[in-house]
This record gives C-alpha cells, structure tokens and sequence, in this order.
C-alpha cells in the first residue's frame, strides 16, 4: 500500500488521511516503513495518544483556508457512532508541511497539511466521527478546495 500511495503522490495525486491511531500503531509497531511514510510522504509526525478526552478541535491562524474555526467529534458512548478513546497528536514535518487544527484541550496539534507537488491534509482524528452533518460538510468542502487550488 505504501509503494502505491507514494506512486500515487509523485504523480500529483492528493491525500486525505484521518484516524484515532494514525501514529500510535506505527510506533508502537516500530514500524520504521510507516514511520519513513509519515514523515516523507504525509509529511507528519506523531507526538502522543491520548492527546484529549474531549472532541474540541480549533483551526490555527494558518489553518482557516483548510479547517473550519472549530469542530466536535464525538467521544461519548452512543449507538449510532463510536467513541473516539484515543486520539493523536501529530505535527508538521518538512518544507512545505502545516499545522492547520489543535485540539482546544492540551493545545496539541490535531492535524496537519501538506502543499508541495502535490497535497495532503492528515487528521489525528476519525473524520467520520464529527457527528454534525454541517461540520462534517464544511471541513469536507474546504479540503476539497484545498486539494483543487493550483500549487
């Protein structure tokens, strides 16, 4: 999978990545592969689980054009959406690499954009868990727009 996402990239294909354990399974793992990936292709790197209890996420001053002023997810038992235990904290890494959100709780960073050749926007949470359908679309639409202004 990796060898196809980095053909992937060095093609100009654009990537939108977003997950509770998007760095702790490769540390954990010490998988140096997954690792190299995050760092080189993503352009992130992982700094903490449990980075907050609570599904307050804020855009950065730099982030706005990318993430919405600020969005929920859920980490509340509920039988129609899972609870988000544990998310990641991750930063920017290399040229061109930005912090676009932070979780309101612990300032640390909740996710992170890309703009070289070509795009990435990596999220230290689970997107489908932003349980508000107008949330959930504008985060989606400013990507999106992200992904489609010429570099």
């Amino acid at each position: 999978m990796i060898r196809a996402l980095i053909r992937y990239t060095a093609a100009g294909g654009n990537l939108l990545i977003s997950g509770a354990y998007i760095g702790t399974d490769m540390m954990e793992n010490r998988d140096s592969s997954a690792i190299h990936f995050a760092a080189d292709v993503l352009h992130y790197l992982w700094r903490t689980n449990h980075a907050t209890t609570r599904g307050t996420v804020i855009a950065t001053d730099q982030g706005t054009s990318v993430f919405p002023e600020h969005v929920n997810f859920n980490t509340e038992l509920r039988p129609d959406i899972y609870r988000v235990e544990s998310p990641d904290a991750i930063e920017p890494v290399g040229n061109g690499a930005f912090r676009i959100c932070r979780y309101e709780s612990g300032n640390t960073s909740a996710g992170v954009a890309y703009m070289g050749s070509y795009k990435t926007v990596v999220l230290g949470f689970p997107i489908e868990t932003i349980s508000d359908l107008n949330s959930r679309t504008e985060l989606m639409k400013r990507i999106l727009n992200f992904f489609s202004t010429p570099l």
